[in-house]
């Protein structure tokens, strides 16, 4: 499920976690630019659909958004993903690393070049 964000889930929920991780084998396309186009959509959903599956043994309820993909000629298709939830997930890092450490997430190839984890919480 893609979850646009929205002044909704920014008050309901308490944790975001955002990350960028690198999709190595995900062919870039000027769609992937745009939010509304397809293969946006369907990507993101597949991309979310896995996520889910690798977070599934953490307690609580996940929201997970595809925010953008911005390609990079050197290591490939860097993909911003937002999971926020109730609370903050201190696993949820490990898990998303654990994930990247096999080299895919669904069916997608992942690497660690150009990764980054942030945290923000709310009040």
């Amino acid at each position: 499920m893609i979850i646009i964000p929205s002044l909704f889930t920014a008050t309901t929920f308490l944790a975001v976690h955002r990350f960028i991780i690198n999709f190595t084998d995900l062919p870039y396309s000027n769609e992937l630019h745009h939010p509304y186009s397809k293969q946006f959509i369907r990507t993101s959903r597949q991309i979310s659909d896995a996520l889910q599956a690798i977070l599934a043994t953490l307690p609580g309820q996940f929201n997970i958004s595809i925010l953008n993909y911005r390609y990079q000629p050197v290591i490939g298709t860097l993909v911003t993903i937002e999971v926020t939830s109730r609370k903050a997930q201190p696993k949820l890092r490990k898990i998303i690393e654990k994930a990247i450490r096999t080299g895919y997430i669904g069916g997608y190839g992942v690497g660690f070049d150009g990764f980054q984890y942030y945290t923000f919480k709310g009040q």
